[in-house]
């Protein structure tokens, strides 16, 4: 991600922000596809660099994007009105459980799907 930011964190500068958004999702979906196929450490590899790179495309372009198609006097407060403006994804529990890192955990949805991969 920090090398595609380097590297091409400029190119929707020239190219424009919707075809450098457009190719980031196009290598989103290659990395999907080769993690779907993986069928050993070096699609893994290509996987990982294709959404990194994705990533790094995404999250400048993007950025950027939403800055200009603020109105000028809310600039500074463009990025921050647009996460206010998303819907919450996750119910609170109450009382609060502690937070602790909860290391390597298969959600049980995945784990049907992952399995096969283990066995190798």
């Amino acid at each position: 991600m920090i090398a595609a930011l380097l590297v091409a964190g400029d190119f929707s500068d020239v190219l424009g922000r919707r075809p450098v958004l457009m190719f980031a999702l196009g290598l989103s979906v290659l990395s999907a596809v080769c993690f779907l196929g993986e069928s050993g450490l070096p699609l893994l590899f290509v996987g990982r660099l294709l959404s990194g790179f994705s990533a790094g495309l995404l999250s400048g372009a993007a950025t950027v994007a939403v800055l200009e198609l603020a109105p000028p006097q809310l600039h500074g407060w463009a990025a921050f009105a647009v996460t206010c403006a998303l819907p919450e994804t996750v119910t609170r529990r109450t009382p609060r459980p502690p937070l602790r890192p909860q290391g390597m955990v298969v959600p049980q949805q995945t784990r049907g799907a992952s399995a096969s991969t283990w066995k190798r």
